[in-house]
């Protein structure tokens, strides 16, 4: 055929071939934006996760040590003992007896002091505050000196005293070596739920004696087994008082008896007056009547059979924000949250007919809610312990 073209092979590719697509630099740019966008958003979720999980782990870790503090001690309260007998009472100068009555070398004394003054630990005592209640007692524990392990280690039902109470203070175990190095940690103030345990060979109750607390005296085996809590560990020699927890605002120790009344089909618990005002104090030595009546208090030598224990802890967080508070980070200044002013009158512990408790109304404290008796304004992480500890030995008799 005339006049006709032939097509090639490489005339019929080269019409088919499509010009080969390219990244124009408005895309790449757009690319790069996308790309950064969700760069910065994966960053700030590992960011948001990361603070989460600290925030969640140090939690967890305050309130695990609190817990196992709050059970030690409950634990240890439930062993309680008075080892009480009934003898003859001589009256001052007597040569026959006055009275037949419960006695006991030994004592169980609580609440916000002995009867007659406001604490048990005070400046002359310890150089640091009590804050709010304090608890201590005999138990047979069976805790001697590591010194003489080896000849009483195994004798588990020694006695030994026992007390618990809050403050705003050092850590006073920090080893002393710390304070010579050139990079040294901080010994920070913290609130610290503390615990005295006096080993058998030192009990001082039976040679010192339980005081009746009419005069406002703190008994001298309370006192003389607290040493100065601002020293280090080396320089107070055998350890009887040691931090059990950190971050322990509050400890409420309410001595409780059962009540006849039942709600919801459970026994109800009504707290014990050692006087006659509504007071959170209970002393077993006190007995005041005894003397020109012959009639024991309620509480003469007598254990109580439940007590309340409620213990507030925060996190280290919240405590790190309340320290900054104070005027510097190692003030000695507890960081006001209204303590002072609650836990008095066991009748207002708890919110009855409208009138909000003592206890919600530390809880609106620690909660920041405008208006709270405090002023406070930082929200803080916390956790309420509560429970009734059963008291094993005591025989509780309403006469």
């Amino acid at each position: 055929m005339t006049g006709a073209r032939r097509v090639g092979r490489d005339d019929a590719f080269s019409r088919c071939r499509k010009p080969r697509a390219g990244v124009t630099l408005i895309e790449m740019l757009v690319a790069v934006t996308i790309l950064f966008i969700l760069m910065t958003i994966i960053f700030s979720i590992i960011q948001i996760t990361s603070q989460a999980w600290k925030k969640t782990s140090q939690t967890t870790t305050s309130m695990q040590q609190a817990r196992v503090a709050f059970e030690r001690m409950t634990r240890n309260l439930s062993q309680a003992t008075l080892n009480t007998y009934y003898s003859y009472y001589y009256a001052s100068g007597a040569t026959s007896p006055s009275y037949y009555m419960r006695q006991s070398e030994l004592q169980f004394i609580s609440g916000n002091g002995p009867i007659g003054t406001s604490s048990f630990i005070s400046g002359s005592v310890g150089n640091v505050a009590q804050i709010t209640h304090a608890l201590f007692f005999q138990a047979p524990l069976g805790m001697v000196n590591s010194s003489d392990a080896a000849n009483y280690g195994q004798l588990s039902n020694l006695l030994n005293a026992c007390g618990y109470f809050v403050t705003y203070s050092l850590d006073p175990l920090r080893p002393a070596f710390l304070n010579s190095m050139s990079n040294k940690p901080q010994n920070e103030y913290r609130y610290r739920l503390m615990e005295m345990l006096q080993p058998s060979e030192n009990l001082g109750v039976y040679t010192q004696g339980a005081i009746p607390a009419a005069g406002g005296s703190v008994p001298t085996w309370i006192s003389n087994s607290i040493p100065d809590l601002t020293q280090s560990e080396t320089s107070t020699g055998t350890i009887t008082v040691r931090p059990l927890a950190n971050n322990i605002v509050a400890l409420i120790v309410m001595p409780e008896q059962y009540s006849s009344s039942t709600t919801n089909g459970q026994v109800n618990t009504a707290p014990i007056y050692s006087t006659t005002t509504s007071t959170y104090n209970y002393d077993s030595a006190y007995n005041a009547s005894v003397v020109t009546t012959g009639t024991q208090t309620l509480t003469g030598n007598q254990l109580p059979p439940l007590v309340k224990i409620i213990m507030v802890s925060i996190d280290e967080a919240s405590a790190i924000k309340l320290a900054a508070l104070n005027p510097g980070a190692g003030s000695s200044s507890p960081p006001n949250l209204g303590q002072s002013s609650l836990f008095t009158d066991p009748t207002k512990l708890y919110t009855s007919g409208g009138v909000k408790g003592d206890l919600d109304k530390f809880e609106d404290v620690l909660n920041a809610v405008p208006g709270n008796i405090a002023g406070n304004a930082i929200k803080l992480n916390y956790y309420v312990f509560q429970t009734d500890v059963l008291i094993r030995g005591a025989k509780w008799t309403n006469s």
